[in-house]
């Protein structure tokens, strides 16, 4: 199971390399908030929130306070 773990994160690490040194910087910011997006999609249903709804609001959500953050 270590050796899945390792090798997953041997190539997440590059490719977060390969995204930070060849994408121009708003493409890398749009990458990782689509990430990140992604990851709050799961976090919601983590978090206790079931159903498509639910889950998308928690979602949209992260994605509000991304772009007050990158606005502010």
């Amino acid at each position: 199971m270590l050796k899945v773990r390792v090798f997953t994160g041997s190539i997440l690490g590059g490719l977060l390399l390969a995204a930070l040194f060849s994408l121009p910087a708003r493409a890398t910011v749009l990458v990782f908030a689509a990430i990140v997006m992604l990851g709050a999609w799961e976090w919601a249903a983590f978090g206790g929130l079931h159903g498509a709804a639910a889950r998308g609001g928690y979602a949209l959500g992260v994605a509000v306070l991304m772009l007050c953050g990158w606005l502010v």
